[in-house]
């Protein structure tokens, strides 16, 4: 194997190690929002069947979402027992995502990224 060999390798090598970081900064958001979806998805059938989302398992939710590293600005959603069978209720909670990305090759610099979860659902009414 020839030096030019050699050397075309190992730029192959740092392109490739380039674009495996670069897209674990594209990836990580994306992962990060389809596991916020889910939770608050679960929160959501929970809320739709028990008509309202009581203190605790809001309080839970809001444990998961923080465990992701998501600061939660806004949650929108009924409280435990309050009469919304047969209304339109709407769902939703905001949360910001603070961390860094890649500006240029060599530059990181903060972002902040907005995860919104927004969901309409018609409160059961529940005969025993």
């Amino acid at each position: 194997m020839g030096i030019e060999q050699v050397a075309v390798m190992g730029v192959i090598i740092i392109l490739l190690m380039v674009i495996i970081v670069l897209s674990f900064d594209l990836v990580i958001p994306m992962v990060l929002k389809l596991e916020f979806n889910s939770i608050c998805r679960n929160y959501t059938l929970l809320a739709e069947s028990q008509n309202g989302l009581s203190s605790e398992n809001l309080s839970k939710m809001l444990k998961e979402i923080e465990a992701l590293n998501l600061t939660v600005v806004k949650i929108d959603c009924p409280s435990l027992n309050s009469p919304i069978r047969g209304l339109n209720v709407t769902f939703e909670i905001e949360a910001i995502y603070e961390g860094e990305r890649f500006e240029t090759l060599f530059k990181r610099s903060p972002a902040t990224l907005p995860f919104t979860y927004k969901r309409t659902f018609i409160g059961r009414k529940v005969v025993l």
